[in-house]
């Protein structure tokens, strides 16, 4: 086979490789929107869903503002934790919900009238609780990192050690020697599975966790009032720019 000949082969076999890749992405492509479509179609049945604002509403309805937080905590409510029953509520609601999509939480008090001024702390003691929350995952999340990166520093200490002690002319004749240097050798590696594990594995979590608290945090609060009449008032608060 001539050069010129081979060139023209490897060409129609890069346009061939080229044609079936772009295909595949094709493919996947579409696969990906139906499968979104048929995703985003099911939590449709599940949630109700704000065209204006394009938000899934996760609903609420406890009888009185301070049914959402909790009864044991006697801070002012600006500052008071979540009634746990309703964080998991919420929790659900939100991993339920696709992560690029935003959400809205309607809170429909039943048995009281509105008040702007509790209205306002509610709704403040609820951002400051998914604050703090984010930063206590945000927290675990350095640890893990800082975790991994000493493990890291620690596996390279012992493989630089074991290392230098093969190049150098000490010969390592006897049994008890060499069970030392198979133990460095094998911790080295102990170490170094345990960054793998702390950047991937045990802070998958905190990740997870992370963006679901960064999107409740910029989600829309809105306060719905049902009285015996069936009157609604209604006050929403926009997403922090």
């Amino acid at each position: 086979m001539t050069i010129p000949h081979f060139f023209i082969k490897v060409f129609k076999k890069l346009i061939h490789f080229n044609i079936l890749q772009l295909l595949s992405k094709k493919v996947l492509f579409c696969v990906n929107n139906i499968t979104d479509m048929g995703t985003k179609n099911f939590i449709l049945e599940l949630y109700d869903y704000d065209h204006v604002d394009k938000s899934f509403i996760i609903k609420l309805s406890p009888e009185k503002y301070l049914d959402i937080f909790n009864n044991l905590d006697y801070y002012p409510i600006r500052k008071r934790d979540i009634n746990q029953n309703v964080i998991n509520y919420i929790e659900d609601c939100s991993s339920d919900i696709p992560e690029a999509a935003n959400i809205k939480i309607e809170i429909t008090i039943k048995k009281e009238k509105k008040n702007e001024d509790v209205e306002e702390r509610t709704r403040k003691g609820i951002r400051n609780y998914f604050l703090y929350i984010l930063a206590i995952y945000k927290k675990n999340s350095r640890e893990s990192i800082i975790n991994a990166l000493l493990y890291i520093i620690v596996f390279l200490a012992i493989s630089i050690t074991i290392f230098t002690l093969e190049a150098t002319d000490i010969h390592i004749s006897t049994v008890f020697l060499k069970t030392i240097k198979e133990g460095f050798s094998i911790g080295s590696w102990v170490f170094l599975w345990e960054a793998i594990a702390s950047l991937t594995i045990k802070n998958r979590t905190n990740r997870i966790r992370m963006r679901m608290y960064h999107r409740l945090v910029k989600s829309l609060l809105v306060f719905r009032y049902l009285e015996t009449d069936e009157n609604y008032y209604c006050s929403q608060s926009r997403r922090d720019s």
